[in-house]
C-alpha cells in the first residue's frame, strides 16, 4: 500500500509562541523522526513572497518562475522522505486583515496539490492580547508608530492611509483592525485545502495541536513535554517589550530625530529586499542571468578566510548589541517587568470583533477543524 503525502503548513497567526515551535518543537519532532521540517526552504519562500509584494502581479513570469522551482524541491524531498513535512511562517497569512484573501491566493499557487493532503494550521490568541503583542512588535523592530489610534484603522480609513503610504505600509505602519475576524481566516483556508487547523494559543503551549494534527504518539508527547517545561524554566523568557523598555525605545527615536537620523525599521527592511528584487528585474532583462551568477560564484570564492572568520566574529558580536535583543535579554529579564497595556475604547467597534473572535475560539476544537 503506497503512504500518502502529508504536507502540514503553518501560516501563523504571529506572536502565538511561533518562536517556541520553530526553535523547540518542529527540530524535536524532526530528530524523532516523525515530521521533515522544511526550515532551510524559507528563504525560497521568502524570495517568492518579496517578489510578489514588489510586482503584485499573479501571472508574471518571473514570480512563476520562482514558484515553479520552489515547488519542484518539496515535492522531491516529499518524494523522499514518506513522512508529513512542515513549513512554519507566521507571515505566509499576511500580518494586516486587508491582505489575507490577496496572499490566500498566492499561497494557492504555491502550495496546492504539492501532497496527497495539504493542510493549513492557524493560531490565535486572545485579540486584545494579539493586539497589543503586534504593537509591541512594531515598536520592537523599529517602526514605533505614534499611538495604536494612528496603527489600528478602520477599513475607509485605512485604505485612504494605504493609498496615500503605499501597500508596503500594509502590518508595518497601519493594520486593518475592521478585518480582524478569525473565522474569516479560517474560512478562506478551509475551502482551499485539504484540511484547515484552527488552534487557541493554549493548545499550542501545552502540545494538545499535536494529537490533532496526528503527528506524534504518546510517548513521542511526553518526551516533547520535557521540552516544554525546559524551556518554562529557562532565565531568559521570550517576552514582548517591558514597559520600561517601551519608554526607552521612544526615548531613542526622540533623540534621533533631533539629530536628523532614524531607525532602520521594519518598513526598511522590507524596502532593502524590494529593491533587490527589483534589481534582479531589471538583470534579468539586460544581461544573462548564468552568466553574472558565474562572475559572482567566482569573485566569492576568492573571499580570504581570515576575512570570512571575522566578519562572522563581528556578526555575533554585533548581534549582541542589537538594541531589541538588548531589551529582550538584559532589559526584560533584569528589570521589573510591566507588561504594557493599551485601551482600544477609540474603536467604535472593537467590543464586537473581540466578541465574535472570542466566540470563534470558544468553540469545540473539533468545530476549528475543518
Amino acid at each position: 500500500m503506497t503512504t500518502k503525502s502529508k504536507l502540514i503548513i503553518h501560516i501563523g497567526t504571529g506572536k502565538t509562541a511561533t518562536t517556541f515551535l520553530q526553535k523547540k518543537i518542529f527540530p524535536q519532532l524532526q530528530k524523532m523522526e516523525k515530521i521533515i521540517f522544511l526550515e532551510k526552504n524559507l528563504s525560497s519562500l521568502k524570495k517568492i513572497f518579496y517578489t510578489f509584494r514588489v510586482i503584485d502581479d499573479l501571472n508574471n513570469k518571473e514570480l512563476t518562475k520562482e514558484i515553479q522551482n520552489y515547488r519542484s524541491s518539496i515535492i522531491s524531498s516529499l518524494k523522499t522522505n514518506k513522512i508529513p513535512h512542515i513549513i512554519s511562517a507566521e507571515w505566509l497569512h499576511g500580518w494586516d486583515p486587508d491582505m489575507w484573501e490577496r496572499l490566500l491566493l498566492l499561497n494557492k499557487l504555491i502550495f496546492s496539490g504539492l501532497a496527497d493532503s495539504v493542510q493549513i494550521m492557524i493560531s490565535f490568541r486572545s485579540t486584545k492580547s494579539y493586539l497589543d503583542s503586534i504593537y509591541n512588535q512594531m515598536i520592537l523592530i523599529g517602526n514605533a508608530p505614534k499611538s495604536p489610534r494612528t496603527f489600528y484603522l478602520d477599513s475607509e480609513t485605512h485604505k485612504t492611509a494605504a493609498r496615500f503610504l503605499g501597500t508596503s505600509s500594509k502590518g508595518l505602519e497601519i493594520f486593518c483592525l475592521d478585518k480582524l475576524l478569525y473565522k474569516n481566516l479560517f474560512d478562506y483556508y478551509s475551502k482551499s485545502f485539504s484540511k484547515t487547523f484552527a488552534f487557541k494559543m493554549s493548545e499550542i503551549l501545552d502540545l494538545e495541536f499535536l494529537k490533532h494534527l496526528n503527528i506524534c504518539d504518546e510517548i513521542s508527547l511526553s518526551y516533547l513535554n520535557k521540552t516544554l517545561l525546559e524551556s518554562k524554566n529557562s532565565i531568559y523568557v521570550n517576552r514582548s517589550y517591558s514597559l520600561i523598555a517601551i519608554k526607552m525605545t521612544y526615548m531613542r527615536e526622540n533623540l534621533l530625530t533631533k539629530m536628523g537620523f532614524k531607525s532602520f525599521d521594519g518598513l526598511d527592511a522590507l524596502r532593502k529586499v524590494g529593491f533587490k528584487v527589483i534589481a534582479d528585474l531589471a538583470l534579468s532583462k539586460q544581461i544573462d542571468k548564468k552568466f553574472f551568477y558565474q562572475i559572482y560564484n567566482s569573485n566569492k570564492t576568492n573571499i580570504s578566510r581570515v576575512m570570512l572568520f571575522f566578519f562572522k566574529i563581528h556578526n555575533r558580536f554585533k548581534k549582541f548589541f542589537i538594541w531589541k535583543n538588548f531589551m529582550q535579554t538584559f532589559i526584560n529579564n533584569f528589570f521589573d517587568y510591566k507588561k504594557p497595556n493599551y485601551d482600544y475604547d477609540f474603536f467604535a467597534d472593537f467590543k464586537k470583533i473581540e466578541t465574535e473572535n472570542e466566540d470563534f475560539l470558544n468553540l469545540d476544537i473539533e468545530k476549528r477543524i475543518f
